[in-house]
């Protein structure tokens, strides 16, 4: 059996799927997600204060290494702006949180002001 008969796109390129300079603040849960990941990229995005985590891969799926990706970019954890009657209503838990499977690279992003 060959791979052309199994598959009829096997040949075909893949396609990326690229988000460009999302500018995400105070968001209640994650400032960027994805569930199931192919080729697809998010190049620097800015993102501050969220509730649980800047940015969020849950699983890359039938990829090879370097396809899914975080390019760029800077994620912070607490701004300092957020505080509402003395608490922190809205902060970054994680910076990132990676996916729980292989194929995700992170490059070139920052991550500041994790104190706690």
């Amino acid at each position: 059996m060959t791979l052309g008969k199994t598959d009829p796109y096997w040949k075909n390129p893949r396609v990326p799927a690229i988000f460009n300079n999302l500018i995400a603040w105070k968001c209640g849960h994650n400032g960027a997600i994805t569930e199931r990941t192919g080729h697809v990229i998010f190049n620097n995005f800015k993102i501050a204060d969220s509730g649980i985590a800047g940015i969020e891969f849950s699983v890359i799926e039938d990829i090879v290494d370097g396809y899914a990706k975080v390019t760029g970019g800077i994620v912070i954890g607490n701004t300092g702006f957020n505080d509402i009657n003395g608490t922190t209503s809205n902060r970054t838990t994680w910076g990132f949180i990676g996916p729980r499977t292989e194929g995700m690279t992170v490059t070139g992003t920052s991550f500041y002001n994790f104190d706690f």
